[in-house]
């Protein structure tokens, strides 16, 4: 899954996490929990669960997104649509120290 490119908007970051995978996963497939730690996110809610073809409202300034959940793999990934949504987690080093890319 990758982000397309042409999206009219794109946001790409990284970050170094000394934690447990799963917990960063856990956290951030907590879709209605988003506005607590995400201060671009006015509201999120999801219809049912964490699953492939689930979705999920979020809000940020005026523009209110639907998106899907395409690809789940806890705990390395939890992806949608390209075009509007992507989140990997890739881990490296060493069982303290992970690399999260969202």
């Amino acid at each position: 899954m990758e982000i397309n490119e042409n999206a009219p908007v794109i946001a790409k970051g990284m970050i170094e996490i000394n934690s447990n995978p799963e917990i960063i996963w856990d956290m951030i497939a907590d879709v209605e929990r988003w506005p607590i730690w995400n201060r671009d996110v006015q509201n999120a809610s999801l219809e049912g669960k964490v699953a492939k073809g689930s979705k999920f409202k979020w809000k940020s300034s005026s523009l209110t997104i639907t998106s899907i959940f395409q690809e789940i793999n806890r705990p390395k990934i939890l992806g949608g649509p390209g075009r509007l949504w992507v989140s990997r987690l890739f881990t490296s080093g060493d069982s303290n120290q992970k690399i999260i890319k969202l």
